[in-house]
């Protein structure tokens, strides 16, 4: 009995002091912003859900260049397979959008298009947004790290692998709420960029 109470001590105490030991995040936002910033294009495909609808994206950046995919529109299926590309080559100011109807053209101006993905790195677009908060709290969330920017009405919520890519955000501003989830990355692919 005294062998098995020593054994059940030496567990307990051990479990207690692991508790104890400060949590190790997976990741730190350096190594994020590095993994973006260093890569010469890459693809994603991502769930979004805000104040644009709900929509499910194949991504594409190759520096000068975005391709960007309407998979899924539950919310508007003519929106389904509408494809835009930006190519600064062909205009610096302006993107194309290839929809069931035929060509349009959108300045980059246009309400539509400012401030999206559509013509810039998403994920160097993400880090921008996120930074402009200030310096992120940071914590270990399972096999995850989570960046928080910001508090309040205004914050960013970045989850990020062990492998510093951005699997996850959310973005509160005011009252909406702009939800990113990232299924794969592939980086340094030399990916298609036409219609």
């Amino acid at each position: 009995m005294q062998a098995f109470r020593k054994v059940w001590l030496t567990a307990l105490v051990a479990a207690v002091l692991v508790s104890l030991a400060p949590v190790q995040a997976e990741t730190t936002w350096a190594k994020v912003k590095a993994k973006a910033a260093g890569a010469k294009d890459y693809t994603v495909l991502y769930k979004y859900d805000g104040p644009s609808g709900v929509f499910d994206f194949d991504y594409r950046f190759a520096g000068d260049k975005v391709r960007t995919e309407i998979t899924a529109a539950p919310k508007d299926a003519s929106r389904r397979g509408t494809i835009l590309v930006f190519d600064k080559s062909w205009a610096a100011d302006k993107i194309r959008a290839k929809t069931g109807g035929g060509m349009i053209v959108r300045n980059l101006s246009h309400k539509d298009v400012t401030g999206k993905p559509f013509y810039q790195s998403l994920f160097g677009m993400i880090i921008k947004q996120a930074s402009a908060l200030g310096a992120p709290k940071v914590k270990a969330a399972g096999d995850k790290t989570l960046f928080t920017f910001g508090s309040g009405a205004s914050t960013y919520k970045i989850w990020a692998n062990d492998k510093a890519e951005i699997v996850k955000t959310e973005r509160k501003d005011g009252r909406e709420l702009e939800v990113r989830e990232f299924l794969t990355h592939n980086w340094d692919t030399s990916p298609s960029m036409g219609f």
